[in-house]
């Protein structure tokens, strides 16, 4: 009896010193994964900039513009359709007649940098058109949190964060401007170019609240001198 009770007592500490060196194991690899904080900041520039093309987009055409134009337009009279009349109630554009079934469609307030831009833009100019597509940023992806860093390999790490969608500031003059009629039948109409000009099923317009919580996110990065950028 006394043996069977020394085995006993032996392996219950044998299990207490294993669950303690997986403890040590455990905290070591969270400790060697996460970086310091200069380190942290630098893989959060990363992941933002690995994000940058996966943002929600309102497409529309400024110049001389008719329904036959462009890829992302429809028949209908341009000051019927649902992006451009989202565009001009937001304060993004302006639209006028130009001619039989032709309007013309000017920003408003655009930047210099802008400007100069367009002056140098290709602009469709068949069939009575001078029209050039636009691609306005409602929203982008922006990195909330970095949760943990795996290191890999001495170079690369499999990053584990989350991100929420942040408006731009044609986002805020959509929400501010448009009733939930039309947000709504704006919505749909979104895209994303990372998805192939696809709509996004995280992005909500009707629903900030939902589309600005936090989700999960894993990244691969490497280093690259004394910063971080995608893994391929």
């Amino acid at each position: 009896m006394r043996q069977s009770g020394i085995r006993t007592r032996t392996g219950l500490q044998r299990s207490a010193g294993n669950i303690t060196s997986l403890f040590i194991i455990g905290l070591l690899i969270f400790t060697v994964g996460f970086s310091n904080e200069n380190d942290t900041k630098a893989i959060t520039d990363a992941l933002n900039t690995s994000m940058s093309k996966d943002s929600i987009k309102l497409v529309y055409m400024i110049g001389r513009v008719n329904g036959k134009c462009g890829n992302y337009t429809t028949l209908e009279p341009i000051p019927a359709q649902t992006d451009f009349i989202a565009a001009q109630k937001a304060g993004l554009v302006t639209i006028a007649p130009d001619g039989p079934d032709f309007w013309k469609v000017e920003l408003v307030n655009a930047k210099p940098q802008v400007l100069e831009n367009l002056k140098k833009a290709k602009y469709n100019e068949k069939d009575g058109c001078r029209s050039l597509t636009m691609f306005d940023t409602v929203a982008t992806k922006s990195v909330v949190e970095v949760k943990s860093i795996y290191e890999v390999t001495s170079l690369k790490s499999e990053v584990e964060f989350t991100w929420k969608w942040v408006l731009a500031p044609s986002g805020v003059k959509l929400i501010d401007n448009l009733s939930q009629k039309e947000l709504s039948q704006l919505n749909g109409n979104l895209k994303n170019p990372a998805l192939l000009m696809r709509h996004d099923e995280t992005f909500n317009l009707m629903d900030i609240k939902q589309s600005t919580t936090p989700r999960p996110g894993k990244m691969m990065l490497k280093k690259s001198g004394e910063t971080w950028i995608l893994a391929e």
